[in-house]
């Protein structure tokens, strides 16, 4: 179908949605404004309740008719939420420049924010789809949506064509991802007798990004608490501090104006500001009245504790950083060798599991060890051989150097994400921390090995991303460094957004790069982790693989995800301390 045919749809579904019922969107596809239910014995029939409207289910928002729900159905498996989004995004763009085509570019415009209303869940997780998908973990959840991808969006009846071209977007992504589309047969309408009660999505809703979200209120007191704690880490990663959102909302509150320029929008502060704003907004925090902007009162009480409690709550929000990075474990892509938690932290001691005689007997591994060896036997017997015991060890922290790509790629969310993860790492631990950046005007020690948190943030503010990337340079750099001042093993994490662009030996950066790699592994005693994107992996997997390193894979570079690597990548180093 194309996108003429797709606005000429639009009138069609807007009488099925109006009369509260639903529709296939092709064969795989079914949406409505309503709740949707499978019974696992009829996957090919979907039920529509007609009286469980899906934004005061989903959202407990106070008026019905204003989210719409699709499901695409698709065989049983495991859908990575992020390349989702990305497709939810690629529709919802040409949606925009097919109706730019009609009534003007320019008025055509507004529709890209339109991604900022849009969640996804799929069965490996979900959450807004320009956030950072790290929600929607429950199990339960999970488990419900192993056959199908649910999105929801707020779309005004005007938009309802961007539905057709964000279902062809997804469906091709799930296909790329190896799952066949599932046809559904049959739609039926039934109305229940609970009404918007019929399914409690309290849980599900309460630790997400959305912001379809209309009444944080709504929720019980704690997870109304944590749903701000959440929103307000949100909106930290487009900016320095929290002096500086305090200073923003005290601009808003006084004058009613946004804190950025519209007429530069792409340069990196306005950037920055921009996307921190919309989260404002989108949230709750702050909405429009009269032409002019204004607190809201969840935004009010919020600027309240950044006057008088801004340092209770920056304590909170790092809390809040650690244990949501620690609890998205299964939505973290990798490839190459992965690291494997085999000690435990708990304060300043670990736990190791050893044969001789230690604090604890390990049950798990002590059943696991004779399993493995008497697998063939017919009876077998716990031996006093096959005993495991934990014992705990006293732990004084690693070192850890970030090897950080400042090429001007890395402008904006990607490289407050590297600035973040290094304050997090000394707020959390007991390690050392270095930061080196490589670029194409120099490459240089940032940060010493420190452990002083108030000495990382100076320095950090003297980053200014820009040029190439010179991937060999900042290795040799980095080997250098560590070998000067580190006389045990560590952790480099290498953290780049893109490809070797240039060489600093050769005239291929690539087998520079390389050549790189192999001396930090033959002159220095630390593992090299390399963190990347997709597009390239490859590239990336033959320098992991060079210095006997590890690799994972990201979709983006948020700090939950940079947070989350090192702290499992922190094990693989103790291992050799």
């Amino acid at each position: 179908m194309n996108g003429d045919l797709f606005l000429s749809k639009q009138r069609e579904l807007l009488k099925y949605l109006r009369a509260d019922a639903g529709c296939r969107l092709g064969e795989s596809a079914v949406c409505s404004r309503k709740v949707h239910t499978v019974d696992p014995y009829r996957p090919e029939v979907v039920t529509i309740i007609s009286n469980a409207d899906a934004g005061q289910v989903f959202y407990r928002r106070r008026r019905p008719r204003e989210i719409v729900h699709v499901d695409i159905f698709h065989s049983v498996g495991h859908v990575r939420p992020q390349p989702i989004a990305q497709a939810v995004k690629r529709g919802l763009e040409r949606y925009g420049q097919t109706l730019g085509a009609l009534i003007g570019y320019g008025q055509a415009q507004s529709r890209y924010q339109l991604a900022h209303y849009f969640d996804v869940q799929t069965g490996l997780g979900g959450g807004r789809v320009t956030g950072s998908q790290q929600y929607g973990q429950k199990e339960t959840v999970k488990k419900a949506h192993l056959n199908h991808v649910h999105l929801t969006g707020k779309l005004p009846d005007g938009d309802l064509a961007a539905i057709f071209f964000v279902v062809t977007a997804v469906e091709q992504a799930i296909i790329k991802q190896g799952l066949e589309l599932r046809c559904i047969e049959q739609i039926q309408h039934e109305t229940s007798r609970l009404g918007n009660q019929a399914e409690d999505m309290s849980t599900y809703t309460a630790f997400t990004d959305s912001f379809l979200r209309e009444q944080a209120t709504a929720l019980g007191e704690n997870q109304a608490y944590a749903y701000e704690l959440t929103a307000l880490a949100d909106i930290m990663e487009n900016l320095d501090d929290l002096a500086e959102l305090s200073q923003i909302m005290q601009e808003v509150k006084s004058s009613g104006r946004p804190p950025y320029n519209n007429r530069f929008p792409h340069y990196p502060r306005e950037a920055r500001l921009l996307d921190a704003w919309t989260k404002l907004e989108g949230y709750g925090l702050i909405e429009k009245h009269l032409g002019h902007y204004r607190l809201t009162e969840a935004g009010l009480e919020l600027n309240r504790r950044l006057l008088y409690n801004a340092r209770e709550l920056e304590a909170e929000l790092r809390q809040q950083s650690l244990l949501l990075s620690l609890h998205r474990t299964s939505s973290l892509g990798s490839y190459g060798p992965t690291s494997r938690r085999d000690t435990v932290r708990r304060g300043v001691t670990r736990r190791i599991v050893v044969p001789e005689q230690g604090d604890h007997l390990a049950v798990g591994p002590t059943v696991i060890n004779a399993l493995v060896c008497r697998s063939q036997e017919d009876n077998w017997l716990i031996r006093q051989s096959d005993l495991r015991f934990e014992k705990r060890r006293g732990r004084t922290g690693i070192d850890i150097c970030l090897l950080i790509d400042a090429s001007a790629s890395m402008l904006g969310k990607r490289m407050k994400a590297a600035k973040n993860l290094a304050e997090q790492l000394v707020q959390n631990s007991r390690d050392r921390i270095s930061v080196i950046t490589f670029q194409e005007q120099a490459v240089k020690v940032v940060v010493p090995f420190t452990r002083n948190r108030l000495q990382i943030r100076q320095c950090l503010e003297t980053i200014k991303p820009g040029g190439l990337t010179p991937l060999a340079a900042g290795l040799r750099k980095a080997a250098e460094h560590v070998r000067s001042h580190c006389r045990r093993p560590g952790l480099l994490l290498l953290i780049t957004d893109g490809i070797p662009t240039l060489g600093e030996k050769q005239a291929d950066p690539l087998r520079d790069a390389l050549e790189a790699a192999l001396d930090f592994r033959e002159t220095t005693r630390f593992h090299l982790c390399c963190v990347g994107l997709q597009p390239n992996h490859n590239i990336l997997r033959r320098v992991a693989e060079t210095a006997d390193g590890s690799l994972h894979i990201i979709d983006e570079l948020n700090t939950a995800s940079l947070l989350h690597i090192a702290e499992s990548e922190r094990s693989r180093a103790w291992q050799k301390v």
